[in-house]
């Protein structure tokens, strides 16, 4: 396809800086600079979107976590026991940092072309999109063998999420979000409507799964989406003036985080649960902030792929 969509979203790529992840071409380039930031009934929840506000000059600082090597980080995932997970495309390996370490480790997710997505399960199996190979692969906890899940027909897999009751959630360039049930065979697709570019998920203990929509090139339509469990029509949550969101992420209180990509700045959203205004979280100097998670504790962590780092901002 020349000229159309496919054109753009292959400019839209360039976004997450050293690398271009072209879902035209299926493989990484080079770029020197990253461009400019780039309808279905969904209804606002609780009326009009708000402008984001500042976090307060009394937030704590962010820190750098001891990943060593890092080049282009992208998927990002915490588990119960506070242990940090990282896809580094420079190798394509998923690495761990054990809680309380300095020192990283390997995880053993051999063979993958392109890993992108992440997620890690309660009971600590690792799940990870390969958006080149068009697979999604899951590492049972302990286990040294990655098993292959039957997401049938996937076409550059992209975000990743788990529930507690083991149901798999991915999104795709179709565009698409698909659900695979625990046990199941048969992934289901769910009833995202209007979908322009849908990139990172999350779900919640209820079962609500939320999805990041990038509207490249100009961002005007650019939004986060949330389904509630059970409900045919996603609604859309109250971000305002996103550029092209990435990462998202729910914490236990219902909080909801979005990691934004627009030129040369990234940005960190938090939406509190019943409000309908986001705050900016505090990360000085952040660029492409593409992978998000949140710990049992509130701390925030952010993979900042430009700058080749994993960011940590402690709870208040």
């Amino acid at each position: 396809m020349v000229g159309g969509r496919a054109d753009v979203h292959r400019q839209h790529r360039l976004l997450f800086g050293r690398y271009v992840l072209s879902r035209v071409l299926g493989r990484r380039e080079t770029t020197l600079a990253a461009l400019a930031p780039i309808a279905a009934a969904l209804t606002v929840i609780a009326g009009c979107h708000a402008s984001p506000q500042a976090a307060s000059s009394a937030s704590p600082s962010q820190v750098e976590l001891p990943f060593r090597g890092l080049v282009g980080p992208k998927g990002l995932a915490v588990d119960a026991a506070g242990d940090v997970y990282v896809i580094n495309d420079g190798s394509s390996r998923l690495l761990k940092l054990p809680a309380g370490s300095d020192v990283s480790v390997g995880v053993p997710l051999t063979g993958l072309k392109d890993p992108l997505g992440l997620a890690v399960g309660t009971g600590g199996n690792v799940y990870v999109s390969d958006n080149s190979d068009n697979r999604v692969y899951e590492l049972p906890a302990g286990a040294n063998t990655p098993i292959e899940l039957p997401f049938t027909g996937l076409k550059l897999p992209f975000g990743m999420a788990v529930d507690a009751a083991g149901d798999v959630y991915v999104t795709d360039y179709t565009p698409r979000v698909l659900k695979l049930p625990a046990g199941s065979n048969t992934p289901v697709e769910l009833p995202f409507t209007g979908l322009k570019d849908p990139l990172g998920t999350a779900v919640n203990a209820n079962g609500d799964v939320y999805v990041t929509d990038c509207d490249v090139p100009d961002g005007r339509d650019s939004r986060v989406l949330k389904l509630p469990a059970g409900s045919a029509a996603a609604v859309e949550l109250p971000f305002n003036g996103l550029s092209c969101p990435k990462g998202v992420v729910v914490d236990s209180a219902g909080d909801v985080y979005v990691a934004d990509v627009g030129g040369s700045v990234g940005r960190v959203f938090k939406l509190p649960a019943g409000s309908n205004t986001p705050v900016e979280l505090s990360f000085p100097g952040l660029k492409t902030p593409l992978g998000i998670a949140v710990d049992a504790a509130g701390n925030v962590y952010v993979t900042d792929n430009t700058n080749n780092r994993v960011l940590k901002l402690p709870a208040k």
